[in-house]
């Protein structure tokens, strides 16, 4: 991809991951609304994040026969027609709906975007990987960050208005990506051969990796919100939203280390992230006050973001060209639905245990992906990378 193709499709990438965590943060505020419980209204998070985590499913093998550009560009639009209908909701079923519907469609444009990223070739696969693995966790921060700084100013319905505009602005912008032509196999033969790849034990334990890793990184930064918000901090949505908007500042972790993958190897350069992410999930159980969570969550970012790119070049060097989306799209479904699992610990047994479960998964990630042989995925480097 050309330079201004990777910038398209990372923007595109980040609005798109941005709307379904929205709600995240802004609960309060259409609580209040809708007239519900505040416990009530993070289910409506829980819809939306389960929706688009499940959604990879489908549109991974999709990606592996229609052309990206296609894919992106047409679910953006949907996308952003789902959420503008949230921003209209009036009772709290609807916005549910509403809020899962949009996880879905928003769900197409990641996974179009990979797959893309990992048809780069001539040695870009690794830095394209790094750059919209940047951009779905930035969206993610951006969903914290900014939608709760601007449903403060503006309420929780033009927050939806806002993003919703800005995703069908890139989802027209992603007409100029490159075309890629459609696979020779069928949409049945492309599911079929999903599930026959996911049943592989090399890629079972790739998945393996990603699902031990977001149970401890995604799980930690979702449960420290909720810690946020409560006492004895009782930070407000603005304050904590700008406590995860500061993970921004280390997205260039993520493009460097896909640039050191062709010198360093994949491996070297996965094992060096997840090394920083057990440092900053130390960091984060540490913290006595905001400043020191958001050091942690700086340096916790910057291990998932430098981890993530060996990551996944390691895992579609071990699959054909006709799986390389099926594939991106099952790591990532997998990561999604294991970062989900951490907050019933914190409603039973506190923060502390919630630390230790995340630091002994980050430990797992390490041993798995350090006893993970590449020898296949070296055969196959200059064809795939």
């Amino acid at each position: 991809m050309r330079p201004s193709h990777v910038v398209v499709a990372a923007d595109a990438t980040a609005v798109s991951v941005a709307i379904v965590y929205v709600p995240q943060t802004i609960f309060p505020e259409f609580a209040s609304d809708l007239e519900i419980s505040e416990v009530a209204a993070r289910d409506a998070f829980t819809a939306s994040a389960l929706s688009y985590a499940l959604a990879f499913f489908a549109f991974g093998p999709l990606s592996d026969v229609y052309s990206a550009r296609a894919l992106a560009s047409s679910g953006a639009v949907a996308t952003a027609l789902a959420g503008g209908l949230t921003a209209l909701t009036t009772s709290f079923p609807m916005f549910v709906v509403a809020a899962a519907a949009t996880g879905v469609c928003a769900a197409s444009v990641p996974s179009a975007m990979l797959a893309l990223a990992a048809r780069a070739g001539n040695g870009r696969t690794g830095r394209s990987f790094g750059v919209i693995l940047a951009a779905t966790v930035a969206g993610i921060t951006l969903g914290r960050g900014v939608g709760a700084l601007l449903a403060g100013s503006v309420g929780w319905r033009w927050t939806y208005v806002v993003l919703a505009s800005a995703i069908l602005v890139a989802g027209l912008s992603s007409l100029a990506l490159p075309r890629t032509t459609s696979r020779s196999q069928s949409v049945v033969r492309a599911y079929a051969a999903a599930l026959t790849m996911i049943a592989r034990p090399d890629v079972l334990r790739f998945l393996g990796v990603g699902g031990s890793l977001f149970f401890g990184y995604l799980g930690l930064t979702t449960v420290l919100t909720l810690r946020l918000s409560d006492p004895p901090l009782s930070l407000g949505p603005s304050a904590i939203g700008a406590i995860n908007l500061s993970g921004l500042i280390a997205l260039a972790g993520a493009p460097l280390a896909g640039a050191l993958v062709p010198r360093l190897g994949a491996k070297k350069v996965s094992l060096l992230g997840l090394c920083l992410c057990l440092a900053g999930t130390v960091a984060v159980r540490l913290a006595t006050d905001a400043v020191g969570a958001t050091l942690g969550l700086l340096i916790l970012y910057l291990g998932v973001f430098a981890a993530q790119p060996g990551l996944m070049v390691r895992l579609t060097q071990l699959v054909g060209v006709d799986q390389k989306g099926s594939a991106s799209a099952s790591y990532f479904l997998v990561c999604l639905l294991a970062g989900s699992f951490l907050g019933w610990l914190w409603q039973d047994h506190g923060w502390a245990l919630v630390v230790v479960a995340s630091a002994a998964a980050v430990v797992l990630t390490l041993v798995l992906a350090s006893t993970t042989s590449d020898t296949r995925a070296l055969r196959a480097r200059g064809a795939t990378r």
